[in-house]
């Protein structure tokens, strides 16, 4: 039974989990995602920003974020189980993280050509990943809520700290999916503009977007994990506990 949603304490336990999950929350970046979009910028940041001057590229890669987005939940919670139940036989951390390794290795082999079939595997292997995290914590990834939720882990990007995270929740609740799944493809359209950018210089393309897509992957899983930990906590304790607990 969840606690009363007035109260304003966490036990011990649950403080700890609220803890954790609200340092990689507030955290920079991973030292791995620093790392490849060191790669990226190094490789060919110009070649990428001339792109994007003469094309709109900006314009183009949210589309294209937009589009893989839509697609990659309905076919993300294929053969996952109900809430709450192991998700060990149906997800694979390290088989995801060796198939976005491959795809940002070949596609990064092939350059440009390659970036529309990357973006749209690499995207479904997150969503994968960050659903299999959904249904450890308990959510019913067959709710509209829980699709609301898989896309915030993308729309919540770059909120960091408890009052970014916070504050930009409170301004998605209530919002249309569309108006979710719209604010999820302008951050995660960035991803792939970094992507683009380590795939787009011939001698770095292989490596760096084997580097890319791993750290990303890596990443996303990360804050999904935080993402839902605060869910869950939410569900058990009260929203107005986990908050009170977060402003103390």
């Amino acid at each position: 039974m969840p606690a009363d949603p007035e109260s304003a304490a966490l036990p011990p336990a649950a403080r700890a989990e609220l803890a954790a999950a609200l340092a990689v929350l507030q955290a920079n970046d991973g030292k791995l995602i620093r790392a490849a979009r060191r790669v990226s910028a190094l490789a060919s940041g110009p070649v990428l920003r001339g792109l994007a001057t003469r094309t709109g590229a900006a314009a183009t890669l949210e589309g294209l974020a937009h589009a893989a987005l839509a697609r990659a939940f309905d076919i993300a919670v294929l053969g996952l189980p109900e809430a709450g139940e192991d998700v060990g036989r149906f997800d694979s951390p390290a088989a995801a993280h060796l198939a976005t390794a491959l795809s940002g290795a070949v596609s990064g082999a092939a350059g440009l050509l390659g970036a529309l079939p990357d973006a749209a595997l690499t995207t479904l292997l997150i969503m994968r990943q960050i659903a299999a995290v959904a249904v450890a914590a308990g959510e019913d990834v067959r709710a509209e809520d829980t699709r609301r939720a898989c896309l915030e882990v993308f729309a919540l990007e770059g909120a960091e700290g408890e009052s970014g995270y916070l504050g930009a929740r409170l301004l998605l609740r209530g919002a249309p999916v569309a108006a979710v799944l719209a604010q999820a493809a302008r951050r995660w359209s960035i991803g792939l503009a970094e992507k683009l950018a380590a795939q787009a210089a011939p001698l770095m393309g292989a490596a760096g977007g084997a580097l890319v897509n791993t750290a990303f992957l890596r990443h996303y899983r990360r804050r999904a994990h935080a993402h839902f930990t605060v869910r869950r906590l939410e569900r058990v304790h009260g929203v107005a506990a986990v908050r009170a607990t977060m402003a103390t």
